[in-house]
């Protein structure tokens, strides 16, 4: 893998959440019951909806209808009545062992910390009682109970509402 290569991986993820990219998890708040503001994470108590890709098969190069990540898949909502919703904050791995990329992780980092920034005053205009847009989670780890999502932990943002 180039260097190129892993800019890419890297900056993607970072770039796409400053433009409100779509996630495989949102969540849009209905009523927020208790938010916590941590260094490293931000956690909601919430009623909620939650949109979730669902994949229904393998990789098939030959399937035409909707696919996440080269598999068959389908978006379904999900009512929370009291949720629990811990974003993480995303920390950019990166692989420079010579150190031949200092600017380029510079640059990563400055675009998470940014990132990370837009999630915490979110967070605290929510805590305030403000309406905010949504939550994008990549790659959550989602627990439901008796039909209803009860929880969600993982990397993501709380995005502003937009103006």
């Amino acid at each position: 893998m180039t260097s190129h290569h892993l800019l890419l991986i890297i900056m993607l993820p970072l770039a796409l959440a400053r433009l409100q990219a779509a996630s495989d998890t949102d969540v849009t708040i209905l009523e927020a019951h208790h938010v916590v503001i941590e260094d490293q994470q931000v956690t909601i108590i919430a009623e909620a909806l939650t949109t979730v890709i669902v994949v229904s098969a393998d990789h098939d190069p030959s399937f035409r209808g909707t696919t996440f990540l080269g598999r068959a898949s389908s978006r379904v909502t999900v009512k929370s009545d009291r949720a629990t919703f811990i974003i993480q904050r995303s920390v950019p791995e990166f692989h420079d062992p010579e150190g031949t990329h200092a600017r380029m992780r510079e640059q990563v980092q400055k675009i998470a910390d940014e990132a990370w920034a837009m999630t915490v005053q979110s967070a605290t205009e929510l805590k305030d009682g403000k309406p905010v847009g949504r939550i994008g989670y990549y790659h959550p780890e989602i627990v439901i109970k008796d039909n209803l999502i009860i929880a969600i932990t993982g990397r993501g943002y709380l995005y502003p509402q937009k103006k």
